[in-house]
């Protein structure tokens, strides 16, 4: 439900000068009408036009991403629950670093690698020792693209994806479930990672570093030099993180509790924090439904604004321009050798209910740019831009808890009406938001 009748509310919600995407298609994953399947996450191919959703159930689906045809069930029993999706261009098996595989994590503690072309199964890499669940992946990393990280129980773990041979584990960094770990996309022997602990590290996998993974973990593994390079401290648990800016030299944070705040990469600095975010996007956004939770954010490079991805779980979402400092439109490049020449990680703290480090007005959140409504009817999971070969934007993807992944394009009254797709006999039905549901 999109309008406000029987919420109670008697604020006037703004005028919206932005635009209403139309929901141009949406698709029923599975499950029954009365108990849907959830998408949980989404994922674009950067180099082939798929597009695959994991569900609940637990399954890997994949769609044409232009069209939204089926393609088929790339996994259609995964083994354990899905915990993160993504696609990696990488060294796998005996191919060059150029092989696109898609990568999920498991609550089964392995991560696997399919061919999403093919819907087959191309590698697993079981985690040992006491990983316990896996909440995330990332893949492609390292000097020639051959390593695979992943985050359980308080450690990350490192595969070569060559040989899916298991190198070691950073152990020393987190005390709490690693919720995120996420390879630079231009610095591939950067690593970031996140935790239930409230830190984000940043490591250094080039190759010393990576040799050292298989040493004993001894005071004197890594020599003069420990991979783990700085410690960001947002104060809380975090739940999602990504690069922005030019030459990806900024982070954001997602928190538990519905926070958002921004880091630059390679110093540790903050950039700004946003501690009552949810109140000031519900004062903004044109609908009488407060925004309940935050969903991801993305980097606009023509724009040079990051938009912040929100939604009511009643079913509506919008995107929120975030403007950003002028220090971060240039090109910027990560500390050398001897930046990191002091024995201990360098440790960027700030409390969590501090201000900005920036002058007030260098960071700020505006209304929404763009409001997906009129598809959802509860929790949208995960919102995902599909980019034109020449960087424009040609459309979103959205998945959530109502069991519907949606397609949108263009403004709302343009183009051709909506197309409703059942997969798996589910009938179309429209289901009362509820509370957000964490974790999967």
């Amino acid at each position: 439900m999109d309008d406000a009748s029987g919420c109670g509310s008697s604020r006037v919600p703004p005028a919206f000068c932005g635009q209403r995407l139309k929901p141009a298609r949406t698709i029923r994953v599975g499950g029954s009408s009365a108990d849907p399947d959830y998408v949980l996450q989404t994922a674009v191919s950067p180099i082939s036009p798929l597009l695959a959703v994991s569900t609940s159930a637990p399954a890997i689906k994949s769609f044409d991403v232009a069209s939204g045809a089926s393609l088929g069930d790339v996994a259609p029993r995964h083994p354990g629950t899905v915990t993160d999706l993504g696609f990696a261009e990488a060294a796998f098996g005996g191919a060059g670093p150029g092989r696109e595989v898609l990568l999920s994590s498991s609550s089964e503690s392995a991560v696997y690698a399919w061919d999403a072309r093919a819907r087959s199964q191309a590698g697993v890499f079981p985690a040992y020792g006491g990983a316990g669940e896996l909440w995330s992946c990332s893949g492609g990393g390292g000097s020639t693209g051959h390593l695979l990280a992943a985050g359980g129980n308080s450690q990350i773990l490192l595969w070569d994806m060559r040989s899916c041979r298991l190198l070691g584990r950073l152990e020393d960094a987190h005390t709490e479930d690693v919720t995120q770990v996420r390879f630079h996309p231009l610095h591939r022997t950067a690593l970031i990672s996140a935790s239930l602990d409230g830190l984000i590290c940043r490591f250094d996998l080039s190759p010393p570093h990576e040799a050292a993974l298989a040493a004993p973990v001894t005071a004197e593994r890594y020599g003069d030099s420990d991979p783990l390079q700085s410690v960001i401290s947002p104060g809380t648990s975090i739940s999602r993180i990504g690069f922005f800016g030019p030459s990806a030299s900024a982070v954001w944070c997602l928190t538990g509790i519905e926070t958002l705040s921004l880091w630059e990469l390679w110093t540790g600095d903050r950039i700004a924090a946003f501690d009552d975010i949810r109140s000031t996007l519900s004062q903004n956004w044109p609908l009488q439904v407060p925004v309940d939770y935050l969903i991801s954010c993305d980097y606009s490079p023509s724009s040079h604004h990051l938009h912040l991805f929100a939604g009511s779980q009643h079913g509506p979402a919008a995107s929120f321009p975030v403007s950003l400092p002028s220090s971060l439109s240039s090109p910027s490049h990560p500390p050398g050798p001897s930046a990191a020449a002091d024995d201990d990680a360098t440790m960027s703290e700030h409390p969590p209910g501090g201000s900005a480090s920036l002058p007030a007005g260098s960071c700020q959140v505006s209304g929404p740019d763009m409001l997906f409504s009129g598809a959802h009817s509860a929790v949208v999971r995960d919102v995902v831009r599909v980019v034109t070969g020449e960087g424009l934007t040609a459309g979103f993807w959205t998945g959530g808890e109502d069991g519907c992944l949606c397609q949108w394009e263009g403004l709302e009254g343009q183009g051709e009406e909506e197309e409703v797709v059942e997969e798996e006999g589910l009938k179309a039905s429209k289901r009362k938001g509820k509370d957000r549901f964490k974790p999967y």
